[in-house]
């Protein structure tokens, strides 16, 4: 228990000393990833709503006769491709709105906790682009090899 104590006191005492020039990069990268989520906020809402479209759009077309499965589903494909998408698309732009907003939180009010949520939404996003990556790579791979 006394360890434990002591193990806490310790870790309260130690601290992360930023630079002006740390804290000003901070500052740069939280506002270039404000504009980047808002654009990114802006690109999955569009993909949302293009889904969407594609949906309504397809609905009412008639069918032309045409015998192949891909051809005549390819609007439903793309429609639930864009929807799925732009849901997708929505966390990880605001992990890096959250990156952004804490971090000029946690600079102008010198505050530890802010830049904590701060540095967590930019792990959450870098993480979550590196699934995504591996993810395409995995599936560029299984289609690479029946072309």
């Amino acid at each position: 228990m006394d360890n434990r104590l002591l193990d806490d006191q310790l870790t309260k005492n130690e601290g992360l000393f930023l630079s002006t020039y740390s804290k000003d990069q901070i500052k740069i990268a939280s506002k270039w990833a404000k504009f980047l989520s808002i654009v990114g906020f802006v690109f999955s809402f569009s993909m949302f709503f293009l889904g969407i479209f594609f949906g309504n759009f397809n609905s009412g077309k008639p069918n032309l006769g045409s015998t192949n499965l891909i051809e005549n589903n390819i609007e439903q494909f793309a429609s639930v491709f864009y929807f799925i998408l732009g849901i997708l698309l929505i966390y990880p732009y605001f992990k890096l709105f959250q990156f952004g907003k804490n971090g000029k939180i946690a600079l102008e009010n010198n505050d530890q906790n802010a830049l904590e949520i701060s540095l967590n939404g930019m792990s959450s996003f870098f993480k979550f682009s590196a699934y995504i990556t591996i993810i395409v790579f995995f599936i560029f791979i299984v289609f690479g090899m029946f072309i």
